[in-house]
């Protein structure tokens, strides 16, 4: 009211000293924190605040004061658990500074890390990322674009030490940037040197089962041979006895004209014939009791089939066995190691051979099929017409030393074409029904050939 307003006024002039009180104003209707003072002798100024709107100021900015507070809490345990992660994660972690050159430099790193490559984390932040790489410089920063370019890098690479040794590592690199900060590329790595010396010891195991394998076929080929050996010394005799004939013939026209004839003419040309086709035979036969290398090479299964078939042919002929083809015009060619390939053709058609011993000779046939059974698979059949295996034989028939011809036979010939089969890709089966014959088939994979190539 008016008398406070002369009351204050005065107390204010005469003393010089700033009154604070609570004005209430009619016109808005709101309470005002006031200060009367006196800036200067004889002058007076008064200073309004609204009380409601600081009241409301002073809360949000302890709302805010309270958010950011929390947001600090946050930070600092997410900081602190970042840490630790970084720290115990279990692998070599670093953060590097990606430059203008390309080459990114480290500006952190785990104690895993330091420990591993035997330096200090001092020694390692500020230095380029190839003092720890076994990488060319261009390389490098190569890698660093692609992650660069918001991809992630997994690989696997060789880090130096520093006392110069080396090791392998799998690395899972990325970009990681916050707000408007510059981005970085932080770094997960892991020393896989037991992994890369289990997998040495598992291809040193598997090259020693697979001289293994090379060795006991090689055995079971002489052995083989051993058993053909009466049909391939008839097959060649027959080339033998031919030369012969032609040469006596030969000379007997010699003898009775100096003029070559006609006759003399076909007659050396029979005895080339023959001796070509007794070359071949002993060719072949080298071939396939020689210890094979275990190169693989493009090769043409129709046409495998017909080279042992040409080993082989004697000894079904003295059989009475027919033999019957249906082979699938332009086979994919296939790598193989055209020697085991053509021991288990071999070895296959013996045995078909062998089952049919007890049936009628006018019912023997051996079928012999080539096709294509799924778009990336070759599949070969031999097929039997003899008596047929039971359940329990299936069962064992790959077995080795397991064999169904008694004491005339080791069991070790299914077992080794099992394997070889295997080590192609591929599968070899049987399927047998008592008194309907039995069909061996085996796979080999078009794809796996293709991607060789």
């Amino acid at each position: 009211v008016e008398q406070d307003w002369i009351k204050i006024y005065g107390e204010v002039a005469l003393t010089g000293k700033p009154n604070n009180f609570v004005n209430f104003n009619h016109n808005t209707q709101r309470h005002y924190e006031t200060t009367a003072f006196s800036p200067k002798k004889g002058q007076f100024a008064m200073l309004f605040r609204d009380i409601e709107e600081s009241r409301q100021r002073f809360k949000t900015l302890e709302q805010e004061i309270d958010k950011r507070k929390k947001a600090q809490k946050t930070l600092g345990k997410n900081e602190t658990m970042f840490k630790a992660l970084f720290e115990q994660t279990g692998g070599y972690c670093m953060i590097l500074q990606p430059t203008e050159n390309g080459m990114p430099y480290i500006i952190d790193v785990n104690q895993a890390a330091c420990d591993e490559h035997g330096y200090t984390r001092s020694e390692m932040i500020g230095q380029p990322i190839i003092m720890l790489i076994k990488e060319s410089e261009q390389m490098i920063q190569k890698r660093a674009q692609f992650i660069m370019s918001g991809k992630t890098l997994m690989i696997e690479a060789t880090h130096v030490r520093k006392n110069g040794s080396t090791f392998p590592v799998s690395v899972c690199a990325n970009l990681i940037q916050f707000d408007n900060e510059p981005p970085l590329i932080f770094t997960v790595e892991h020393n896989i040197s037991a992994i890369k010396n289990a997998e040495a010891q598992r291809k040193q195991a598997e090259d020693t089962a697979r001289e293994h394998l090379t060795q006991l076929a090689h055995v079971s080929r002489l052995d083989t041979v051993g058993e053909m050996a009466t049909g391939i010394a008839h097959e060649l005799t027959q080339p033998l006895t031919a030369i012969n004939v032609y040469a006596s013939a030969g000379l007997k026209l010699i003898q009775k004209s100096n003029q070559p004839s006609d006759l003399l003419i076909e007659a050396f040309e029979g005895i080339s014939t023959q001796t070509i086709r007794a070359g071949d035979i002993i060719q072949q036969l080298r071939k396939y009791v020689q210890k094979e290398s275990t190169k693989k090479t493009p090769t043409d299964l129709n046409n495998l089939i017909h080279k042992v078939i040409y080993l082989i042919e004697s000894e079904l002929k003295e059989q009475a066995i027919k033999l019957h083809l249906m082979l699938a015009a332009q086979l994919p060619p296939v790598i193989v190691n055209d020697i085991e390939i053509q021991q288990v053709l071999v070895n296959l058609i013996r045995n078909a051979a062998e089952a049919m011993k007890q049936c009628p000779m006018d019912l023997r046939q051996i079928t012999i099929i080539t096709c294509i059974s799924e778009p990336t698979i070759i599949t070969v059949t031999v097929t039997d017409t003899g008596t047929g295996m039971d359940k329990d034989t299936q069962e064992h028939i790959f077995e080795p030393f397991f064999t169904t011809r008694g004491n005339n036979g080791i069991g070790v010939g299914l077992s080794i074409s099992h394997a070889l089969i295997q080590a192609h890709g591929g599968k070899l089966t049987a399927q047998s029904q008592i008194g309907q014959g039995s069909s061996f088939s085996f796979t080999l994979p078009i794809k796996a050939v293709q991607l060789e190539e």
